[in-house]
């Protein structure tokens, strides 16, 4: 990941002419001499955790389809646990990766920052062809999910409604994944990139054509740095801030419901104290309760679609942060990128923790890890 965006600091330098030798990748004189294998592990244990849960809320999901008496009356008529699956399967995809890490990088690698790799090159495409599927559909899916909430609750759209914008949205990211992990294969883009295999020129301290034109000296991955981001910064940056927008959205809209209802609960003890039999026969008493009911369900579904698009934020905000302060200072610290590494593949355990908060399991794995 570190390599893969050096060249952007190269683009913003005024002179765009650098030596770009050995020791900027390969020596890392500044690392501690047990950083190459902390940084194989880092990811491990948390990828791990986050590919089990993700598994277990399919597996949850699916019961619950075949528990419910088929597709036409269970699953499909659900849009939030139809997105919960497909975010589910896009973690595995994503988190897998950093379980492997450096394992799928080849062997013949002699890097001092690399530890651990026994792949060859067939390996570290697959690795790198499975984490981008999974970090491209993943983000799209959880600011679908936002979308969504925020359709049902603030714009209170039909089940039809829904139905018909969710079959085109679930078709277009599935195709729009599988294509931007496809497309790199033949153009070699993928190699090791320090950390796992994805975007990143091969070796490591060659010099790209768009810097250097006809000194380039890279063997695979010419500008791998640019497709990572047009088909990874952007796409990811969009919506991680479209769906901070929309929860600060369903935040306010929450607050809203709830002076509603304050306001609701004061006038009918008022009405009640001076005419309650009057009112228990009302018409208007009827549809101020039905008013109610539908705010508190609202609510519900509010508070939780914040909870689950929170998870996505403090995952991905540690690789926000760090890019940010590359691009915008040209400023690097491992640690703060070991944290961000750390923590990128959670989504699954964070989620799983808002799924089953309030749920009772259906599986043997589910009510097991549940009462961990």
């Amino acid at each position: 990941m570190t390599t893969l965006f050096d060249e952007l600091i190269l683009a913003g330098d005024d002179d765009g002419d650098h030596h770009h030798d050995e020791t900027d990748h390969d020596t890392h004189d500044d690392f501690p001499s047990y950083y190459p294998k902390l940084n194989a592990l880092k990811s491990k244990p948390t990828a791990l955790l986050s590919v089990i849960c993700s598994y277990i809320i399919i597996r949850e999901i699916l019961r619950d389809h075949r528990t419910s008496g088929g597709a036409s009356s269970g699953l499909r008529s659900k849009v939030i646990p139809r997105l919960l699956l497909a975010i589910s399967i896009s973690d595995i995809f994503f988190s897998l990766p950093y379980f492997l890490t450096t394992w799928m990088a080849p062997a013949e690698l002699d890097y001092d920052s690399l530890w651990g790799n026994v792949g060859n090159q067939a390996t570290c495409t697959l690795q790198a062809t499975i984490f981008q599927f999974g970090v491209t559909s993943g983000p799209l899916f959880s600011t679908c999910l936002a979308v969504f909430s925020l359709l049902i609750v603030r714009y209170n759209w039909s089940s039809s409604q829904l139905a018909r914008v969710e079959k085109w949205a679930h078709a277009s990211i599935w195709v729009f994944a599988v294509g931007c992990a496809i497309f790199p294969i033949p153009l070699g883009l993928y190699n090791f990139a320090h950390d796992i295999c994805w975007f990143a020129a091969a070796p490591l301290d060659c010099k790209d054509s768009r810097h250097y034109g006809d000194e380039a000296t890279c063997d695979r991955g010419d500008n791998a740095w640019v497709y990572a981001i047009t088909f990874h910064v952007f796409p990811s940056w969009s919506c991680w801030l479209a769906s901070a927008i929309i929860m600060a959205m369903l935040y306010l809209h929450v607050r809203s419901l709830e002076n509603r209802a304050h306001r609701w609960t004061s006038a009918s003890a008022s009405v009640n104290a001076v005419n309650a039999a009057a009112v228990a026969h009302s018409g208007e008493s009827a549809a101020a309760a039905k008013a109610q009911t539908d705010r508190k369900k609202s609510k519900a579904v509010a508070e939780r679609a914040i909870l689950y698009i929170s998870a996505f934020l403090l995952t991905n905000i540690g690789d926000f942060v760090t890019h940010t302060l590359l691009y915008a200072f040209h400023y690097e610290n491992i640690w703060l990128d070991f944290v961000s590494f750390v923590l990128f593949p959670m989504q699954g355990f964070f989620t799983f923790i808002i799924f089953a908060r309030k749920r009772k399991m259906k599986t043997p794995e589910g009510r097991f890890l549940r009462r961990l």
